[in-house]
């Protein structure tokens, strides 16, 4: 049944899976992140988590007078659980590749992505048997969402 609600929660968010993502290097994200969305002061950032291609950066303001605390993360989350790193493991099986070699590749451009465990454990709780490698995943998504929730749904 999680299953079923993972992906329930994924395609009712609108098509945000659907939007442009981004590749941003650290040292921009950075940039972006030191200004206090407040009173335009330094803030200091730090990483607070990542996990896979997921990561949740703890920005404070160091002016005394409003040391706003917030927090930036890169991807929506369902449950606790980074819908990203869901979302690239279903790409890996879905375009039919070779989840070591996708995952080194991403490696070697010291990209964030969930680890080749954490991809073995979504294909075995959340997307076996969900396997088209002959449709392109973002058309399958955009048109049978439904029919994925019901294959899942049928495989618990």
């Amino acid at each position: 049944m999680y299953a079923v609600c993972v992906w329930t929660h994924i395609f009712s968010r609108g098509h945000w899976y659907d939007e442009p993502k981004y590749l941003v290097s650290h040292e921009k994200l950075m940039e972006l992140l030191s200004s206090c969305p407040y009173c335009s002061c330094h803030s200091n950032v730090e990483t607070h988590t990542v996990k896979g291609a997921y990561v949740k950066f703890r920005c404070v303001c160091s002016n005394n007078d409003c040391r706003h605390t917030h927090y930036w993360e890169n991807t929506p989350k369902f449950k606790e659980k980074p819908i990203i790193n869901l979302l690239l493991s279903a790409v890996i099986l879905f375009s039919g590749s070779i989840p070591s070699k996708v995952l080194r590749a991403f490696s070697m451009l010291s990209l964030l992505s969930p680890s080749s465990k954490t991809f073995f454990l979504h294909q075995k709780t959340y997307l076996h048997g969900v396997s088209f490698p002959s449709v392109q995943l973002k058309d399958f998504f955009h048109r049978f969402p439904t029919f994925i929730v019901l294959i899942l749904f049928a495989l618990l």
